[in-house]
């Protein structure tokens, strides 16, 4: 069981990387450089945020309606059972993402762009690299 436990572990990590670093990445590629900082947020609003509280709670409701009270060895066969649903789920939610998922990031960044900015009456200041607390 503990090599069990250290390749959830390791999936653990791979699965972080993979989603919210990569999401981050793309994100970062796909905002206009104007709006990156409210994009970044728009991400860790809907997975941290939303994404975490009903992930929550409904694998709460599945918890209790598959296993319920049982302890021990009546509850074992049921968590097996619990599993196969959020395995189900991630398979599910890959086929579509693979069917879906377009790689759009040869094309222009979406967003404002500076003439939008002007237009609006917004002081557009063109600047290298990533902003510090110097900038503001």
């Amino acid at each position: 069981t503990f090599f069990l436990i250290m390749l959830g572990v390791a999936l653990h990590g791979l699965c972080y990387d993979f989603f919210f670093v990569t999401g981050f990445i793309y994100t970062d590629k796909r905002a206009a450089r104007q709006i990156t900082g409210q994009a970044q947020g728009l991400v860790v609003l809907l997975t941290y945020g939303l994404g975490l509280a009903i992930g929550g709670y409904v694998t709460g409701e599945l918890y209790n309606n598959i296993v319920g009270d049982k302890v021990g060895r009546e509850a074992l066969p049921l968590i097996q059972k619990f599993w196969l649903w959020p395995c189900a789920f991630a398979a599910v939610v890959f086929c579509i993402f693979t069917a879906l998922f377009r790689d759009d990031t040869n094309e222009p960044p979406i967003g404002p762009t500076i003439s939008d900015d002007t237009r609006r009456g917004f002081e557009v200041v063109e600047s290298e690299g990533t902003p510090t607390i110097a900038d503001i």
